[in-house]
């Protein structure tokens, strides 16, 4: 695997390619399980070879094989050193009380058009639609990860995020996440908004993934997360017997702020807006030339997008841009600066905190931490990645 399609991935669905979904003779066989870490870890009987990339190795965490929840928590305890910050650091135990997604997900793709529907989706469609459909098991490290990798690859923009928080005073100890309000632009999964939940907040994510809808549609997925057992006020980092406050995690799909009929549902009062992966210059305003693999089209203007994202966030309230990009040069379209100009957001009612900020040195531990030197991206630390940040305060009123 190339460091440009394993990055690639990370910012697109363009694993599950027309070519990997091709329609496969026969009518009697299983379907192939889709994973993170693979395009097809199985071929349909009778079917000739796929180009398949190998399944990852991990190593066994517990008696018997590590599953995808085991690995969670690995990572978490190997990435807790990197995070300063106090909300930072319960994200990670958060692990421990994560959703346990037991076994697969069954859903249904148009090679055609990626187009992805769940099972009752599919029941809906006319026959000569779900004619154009084949099935795919998607298996628990994809529930997990998607193609975006572990939700741990968000720790570092969340500590920057909550290490730049105004904390109550009394709060010593800047528990910043506890009953906040956070909306995640371009979400391209759903464990880290559980995490997040599961701290007392209220998590929203935004997306335009027909297979993030599909995915992650079942009863339980989305809706209220019991709190995490870990101490709130003085104690906040106290392991304790009872929950923590709950919290709420829900998933719209659909182009906000440019669709006017999704207001109603993204609301306001934001604490916090995050992005990762998804606002970067490469994608949404491109140099001349430059093609995208998964291009953004806000479908207003910068203004508009920037005067959306005021209003929804309270006073005070912080918006980070977060991007990861192949190193150690990018390419015109994989470039993962801000794609706004300091001076609109300025103009916007925004104090910059950091502008466009280089964070590769940074992430390097965090990264060396998620194992991505090991297979199967076996990159090297030193060069086949940059980090990019954006860190931006509405002004008090």
């Amino acid at each position: 695997m190339t460091i440009r399609l394993v990055l690639t991935s990370f910012l697109s669905l363009g694993l599950l390619s027309a070519s990997s979904l091709a329609q496969q003779p026969g009518t009697d066989a299983q379907p192939p399980k889709v994973s993170k870490y693979t395009k097809v870890l199985e071929n349909q009987p009778g079917a000739p070879p796929r180009a398949a990339l190998p399944p990852i190795d991990i190593t066994t965490l517990a008696d018997g094989e590590a599953r995808p929840m085991e690995y969670l928590r690995h990572h978490a305890a190997r990435i807790m050193p990197n995070v300063k910050s106090i909300g930072g650091q319960k994200y990670l135990i958060a692990s421990n009380w994560a959703p346990m997604m037991d076994g697969t997900r069954h859903l249904y793709i148009n090679p055609a058009t990626l187009d992805a529907v769940s099972p009752a989706g599919y029941e809906r469609l006319a026959l000569a639609e779900r004619a154009q459909y084949r099935d795919y098991i998607f298996d628990e490290g994809f529930y997990y990860n998607t193609f975006e990798g572990s939700p741990h690859s968000r720790a570092r923009m969340l500590d920057l995020l909550c290490l730049a928080t105004k904390a109550d005073p009394k709060d010593k100890l800047n528990d910043c996440f506890s009953g906040k309000k956070v909306l995640d632009l371009g979400c391209s999964g759903l464990v880290h908004l559980k995490l997040l939940a599961s701290l007392g907040m209220t998590t929203v994510g935004v997306h335009d993934s027909s297979l993030i809808e599909a995915l992650y549609s079942e009863p339980g997925d989305q809706g209220e997360v019991q709190g995490a057992y870990i101490g709130t006020g003085d104690e906040p980092m106290k392991l304790v017997t009872e929950p923590g406050p709950s919290g709420t995690t829900v998933l719209y799909r659909g182009n906000w702020p440019a669709d006017k009929a999704m207001n109603a549902f993204v609301g306001e009062g934001y604490d916090f807006i995050i992005s990762k992966n998804y606002l970067t210059k490469g994608r949404v305003h491109p140099d001349a030339g430059a093609t995208p693999a998964k291009p953004v089209d806000l479908k207003i203007t910068d203004d508009e997008f920037l005067a959306s994202i005021h209003r929804v966030l309270k006073p005070g309230g912080l918006f980070i841009i977060y991007n990861l990009a192949p190193g150690p040069k990018p390419a015109p379209a994989d470039d993962p600066s801000c794609p706004f100009s300091k001076e609109s957001i300025e103009k916007a009612g925004f104090d910059v905190l950091s502008y466009s900020t280089d964070d590769t040195a940074a992430f390097r531990p965090f990264a060396d931490a998620l194992e991505w030197n090991q297979p199967p991206m076996n990159m090297d630390l030193s060069k086949d990645f940059v980090a990019n940040y954006t860190l931006i305060r509405r002004k008090a009123e």
